[in-house]
């Protein structure tokens, strides 16, 4: 594993591997993205660069005028803290002191300016374990839920943060176990002043972000997360951890959590539950949220013409444009001194002069901010629509994509184009004009257009159809190469989702229960219940009788993940009859199976083994070979379990048997590892040992199972076991 990731500017090339040389003499290892071929821009870049901190024992940005200023170099240094790495930071070249990132102002730095070997030295001392006064030292506090705040805050660290300064210090004094709200119109820079309160931190942070779909259940997620807790580790004990040192909890945009609905009520008790601890936490809303005790609250109010001027040169700065001051001035007086729309009409100068910009801020005639910034969207639509080459297309696209939820790729812009037009040069349009920006191989609508220019319901019923036509089939998505794809499409499948629950709920309820093996393996059991509950709901109002036998079985089966085995038996219970009544052969063997996994799991091995015959039974009558070889897989291990190795043995060569004629991984790999142990339990090491290798021959086959935890639970149980090295 290399001990160092060295963020760096691509200008700043020989120097970084200067550094990895002299670190060299020391015994130190050095990853850097150009030594092993990766650039910007090359595909999965972002992975790359993720899985080369991963594998770091540490992280170093090699700080100039130029590295301070690069996106990448900033995504860089917030995925190491994200990963609960040390960042240290290598000072090269002098910086401007309002152009360092604020979470690295407050540590030691190593100065290669002087004496570059030196400087080298003391960061090898340090990466060693020196605790002397002089040596360099690291941010070390995690932020976990960076990506997201990053994602939503693209000006991080290009475009510091100005005539705040104020409002930072009273909010810092503010902070204590409550909620600290921080009120004002949207894109006042209430999501900025909780980052630079977050990076911070002397603990770290957790930062969520709402939307129409998020839940209380993702900030103890979160927390879970942060603490290295499994997922079904007790929402209490997770609250517990947050007693000592607890890190600062951001709940940011939560506007998009209606007053007076459940969904407000969940968050408003957890948020108290939490100050209950003594964490910390900040709210940024566009109203108070008055039912939050204790609280205290900040509104933000306009900064001066002069700060709004630097504002405007920052961005103009962060987006390449030239701007005179005067301009500057001007942009920022007619955009009335708001944030968000001198941002928008400084990236507007990319394809329109400034006489035009300007003019079309004078003749804004709102007073509200907010409906300002979306009259100054619409009004730019109709100048692209009229100018623009692909103009009129563009605009038509434009009302369509609003509806998308994150990034989405070009098929997805091309299954929601109106027939007859050439979505590429559209979209190229769209993204000249700033309306769409690229993210990676995706591209995503920039989230103010959205609420501008909401979709229509013809729009939303095409984006369920075409999300719904990718990731509703259950049999596919049983096959684990295609889960990176529905991780991908995730906020475009939650939004399908809401909006299907209520307009096409048989589809919708349906769509859950094909997405339950993915959600099991990335143990998203929170939402997964939440899922299976509102399906349940919408599945009861439409009397689809089948919705609500599946998703009682869903139901079931997070309880069962979640070891409440008590009520997972109730669960099934529930869904056995209705498959029954409606006939329902399959679905009913699974809840049998189901039921017998739960008295497996509760030491009832007779019933276990009642409950896997009749199943056997169903799925064999039925056809089902993965049915069975799943229930073959289980009844040996009730026969491993009670030490009856000779059945055990029959039964999962039974299951490994029918697991290699469908091509199924994942019995193959259980089937061959219940082998394995029952040659283990009887003495019998060579074959046990032969029993693993085949069963790591076959993971390292597949990238999914390769890294997986479980795979390498089993690569310990063979280490143990004396078998030597795995290869």
């Amino acid at each position: 594993m290399p001990d160092l990731f060295i963020s760096h500017a691509t200008k700043d090339d020989t120097h970084a591997d200067a550094l990895a040389a002299a670190l060299a003499t020391h015994d130190l290892t050095c990853w850097i993205d150009h030594q092993g071929g990766l650039e910007p821009g090359t595909q999965n870049w972002d992975r790359a660069i993720r899985d080369a901190i991963k594998a770091c024992g540490a992280g170093l940005l090699l700080m100039s005028p130029r590295s301070l200023a690069s996106d990448v170099c900033a995504a860089e240094c917030l995925t190491v803290r994200g990963l609960g790495k040390p960042l240290y930071v290598a000072y090269l070249d002098t910086c401007a002191q309002d152009d360092i990132w604020l979470y690295i102002k407050m540590i030691q730095y190593a100065d290669l300016r002087a004496d570059f070997n030196a400087g080298a030295a003391a960061i090898a001392r340090a990466l060693k374990g020196e605790k002397s006064p002089a040596a360099p030292t690291p941010v070390k506090a995690r932020i976990t839920g960076a990506e997201t705040m990053r994602a939503y805050l693209p000006y991080l660290n290009t475009v510091p943060l100005t005539g705040r300064d104020a409002d930072l210090e009273k909010l810092r004094a503010m902070l204590g176990a409550h909620v600290t709200q921080i009120t004002a119109v949207g894109g006042t820079g209430k999501s900025r002043i909780a980052a630079e309160i977050a990076l911070s931190a002397a603990h770290g942070a957790i930062w969520h972000r709402c939307s129409e779909t998020s839940g209380a259940y993702q900030v103890i997620d979160l927390i879970r997360q942060h603490y290295g807790f499994d997922e079904k580790t007790p929402d209490d004990r997770a609250l517990a951890a947050l007693d000592s040192g607890a890190p600062l909890i951001v709940i940011d945009n939560a506007e998009d959590v209606t007053a007076g609905t459940e969904r407000r009520t969940a968050y408003t008790d957890l948020l108290q539950r939490i100050a209950a601890h003594g964490a910390f936490i900040v709210l940024t809303a566009r109203a108070v949220w008055d039912e939050l005790k204790p609280r205290k609250e900040h509104p933000l109010h306009p900064i001066t013409l002069d700060q709004a001027e630097q504002v405007a040169l920052a961005f103009a700065a962060a987006e390449g444009i030239t701007l005179e001051a005067g301009e500057a001035r001007q942009l920022a007086e007619h955009s009335r001194l708001h944030p968000r729309l001198i941002e928008f009409s400084i990236r507007q100068l990319h394809e329109r002069d400034f006489a035009d910009v300007k003019r079309q801020l004078v003749e804004l005639k709102h007073d509200d901010v907010q409906e300002m910034l979306d009259e100054m969207i619409r009004k730019t639509v109709r100048q692209m629509r009229e100018t623009a080459k692909s103009g009129a297309n563009a605009e038509a696209l434009l009302k369509r994509l609003t509806v998308m939820r994150g990034a989405f790729d070009r098929e997805a812009v091309r299954a929601l184009t109106p027939d007859g037009m050439n979505a590429d040069d559209a979209l190229v349009t769209l993204t000249r004009w700033k309306f769409v920006r690229k993210d990676g191989e995706r591209w995503k609508v920039d989230d103010v257009v959205s609420g501008a220019l909401p979709p229509d319901a013809d729009t939303q019923a095409a984006h369920f159809a075409y999300y719904a036509g990718l990731h509703a089939d259950g049999e596919a998505n049983n096959n684990e190469d295609r889960h990176p794809l529905i991780a991908a499409d995730w906020l475009n499948i939650r939004a399908g989702l809401a909006w299907g629950l209520e307009q096409q709920p048989t589809e919708a309820v349906a769509w859950i229960d094909a997405l339950g093996y993915s959600l099991m393996l990335r143990d998203a059991y929170s939402e997964w219940r939440e899922l299976a509950q509102q399906g349940y709901e919408a599945a009861a109002r439409h009397d689809d009788l089948l919705g609500q036998a599946n998703m009682l079985k869903a139901l079931g089966d997070v309880a069962q993940m979640t070891n409440e085995y008590g009520s997972a038996r109730e669960y099934y219970a529930q869904a056995l009859p209705v498959y029954e009544a409606i006939g329902d052969r399959l679905g009913a063997a699974n809840t049998l199976k189901a039921l017998g996994d739960v008295a497996r799991m509760t030491n009832e091995y007779g019933s276990a083994r009642e409950y896997y015959g009749k199943a056997l039974h169903v799925y064999e009558k039925s056809g089902s070979r993965l049915g069975a070889a799943n229930t073959f897989q289980a009844l040996g291990d009730v026969a491993r379990m009670t030490n009856e190795y000779w059945s055990a043995r029959e039964y999962f060569g039974k299951a490994l048997t029918l697991g290699e004629q469908i091509g199924d991984f994942t019995v193959r790999l259980n089937s061959l590892v219940g082998l394995a142990r029952v040659e283990a339990a009887e003495g019998h090491q060579a074959e046990a040992c032969a029993y693993f290798r085949r069963l790591f021959a076959l993971a390292d086959s597949h990238p999914f199972f390769k890294s997986h935890p479980v795979v390498d639970s089993w690569r310990r149980q063979y280490a143990d076991l004396g078998c030597g090295e795995v290869g």
